[in-house]
């Protein structure tokens, strides 16, 4: 990994493992902000361990009401509480959380079943539009 090309970039991606891996690499980098996608889905250790000390902004981005970390070890998921990702713990705690409220992927047949997680969701007028080819070839639009 060569940092003279990393220092021209915009934006590096990589996993939390990367990250760990290349920590020394993100020091020289001195990155400001730092983007977590999936972050509902990422031990908080991950996270923390990953970022180096020039950040002043974490962005996580996810569903902290859906999937979870996963754990292998029961004792120490409950009685260590190391189950929550570092995006759960924050929403616990009070720090502010913006949640979707306009969705624009799922025809209304189907996100009328998250729903019931996410009461103030609605969909995109635009959705009632959108039709949907089956199986069979057939077109639909709305789907009972």
């Amino acid at each position: 990994v060569r940092l003279d090309v990393l220092r021209k970039a915009y934006v590096i991606g990589m996993t939390t493992t990367g990250a760990a891996i290349h920590a020394a690499l993100l020091r020289e980098l001195h990155p400001s902000a730092v983007f977590v996608e999936e972050a509902a889905e990422v031990l908080e250790a991950q996270i923390i361990s990953c970022l180096p000390p020039s950040v002043q902004q974490v962005v996580l981005l996810g569903d902290h009401l859906q999937l979870r970390p996963i754990i292998n070890n029961y004792a120490l998921e409950r009685l260590c509480g190391v189950d929550l990702s570092l995006f759960e713990r924050m929403n616990g705690n009070g720090l502010p959380c913006q949640v979707l409220s306009t969705q624009r992927r799922m025809m209304p047949f189907i996100s009328q079943f998250v729903k019931p997680i996410y009461p103030s969701l609605r969909d995109e007028p635009s959705l009632e539009a959108r039709t949907l080819t089956l199986a069979s070839g057939e077109t639909v639009g709305k789907v009972p």
